[in-house]
């Protein structure tokens, strides 16, 4: 296969990403969450010291709804160059959460106090963030799938947080972030670093959001899975 090749399979992928986040997103919204399922502790990883901060080193989690349906957040969205990840959400079977769960996966709802703020609030929104070379200019704003295209083949363009808002007014940021020591983050990495508010972000070092691609075109590029 030539680049030029490779590139239309990568955009029509992109085009069919964008379609598929959207409607999960909106799948999720009016929900609560029932549980959330990851491996707080992993050999071989140093635990952080913000305890106001999480991090899942194995970079996926598990999302259990009140309504019994099952999400999966997972770094595996690449760049074009690869080796840069980002953050995007799956859906799951139930069975095929419990059959190939992790063995130090546990439901940390109940456990870790940072989510007691959450608990038994509905999803008002999600909001899916991306970020590019051109982070700065790009920052707060809303693109369309196809005006996206201009940094589709950038090194660094990938979506870099989920952000949950419940009904409370609540936030959580799910990004695809690792710590490279204390209070500094690498970005478009495997691991997941989830933040419970903003100003714990900008201690971190992260002071843009990022933006926001929307599907422009209503044309379908792969089925949806219901």
């Amino acid at each position: 296969m030539n680049t030029e090749e490779h590139k239309a399979i990568f955009k029509n992928d992109f085009f069919r990403i964008i379609q598929e986040q959207s409607f999960i997103r909106k799948q999720m919204i009016g929900k609560g969450i029932d549980a959330i399922y990851y491996a707080p502790k992993v050999e071989g990883w140093e635990e952080i010291k913000d305890k106001e901060v999480i991090h899942v080193p194995m970079g996926f989690l598990t999302i259990q709804l009140s309504d019994t349906t099952f999400y999966k957040l997972n770094t595996d969205y690449q760049s074009w160059c690869g080796g840069i990840f980002g953050i995007q959400i799956e859906r799951i079977q139930a069975k095929e959460f419990f059959e190939n769960k992790y063995v130090q996966d546990e439901n940390n709802l109940n456990v870790n106090k940072n989510w007691q703020a959450i608990a038994g609030q509905r999803i008002r929104n999600i909001k899916w963030y991306w970020k590019t070379d051109s982070n700065e200019v790009l920052d707060g704003t809303v693109l369309n799938d196809e005006d996206a295209l201009e940094f589709l083949f950038e090194d660094l363009f990938l979506p870099e947080s989920i952000v949950f808002t419940f009904e409370n007014n609540k936030k959580v940021y799910f990004s695809a972030f690792a710590p490279d020591s204390d209070y500094k983050l690498i970005t478009g990495a495997e691991e997941i670093m989830i933040f419970f508010d903003e100003a714990k972000l900008l201690q971190w070092g992260i002071a843009s959001k990022g933006f926001e691609i929307e599907q422009k075109s209503k044309t379908p590029h792969n089925k949806v899975q219901p």
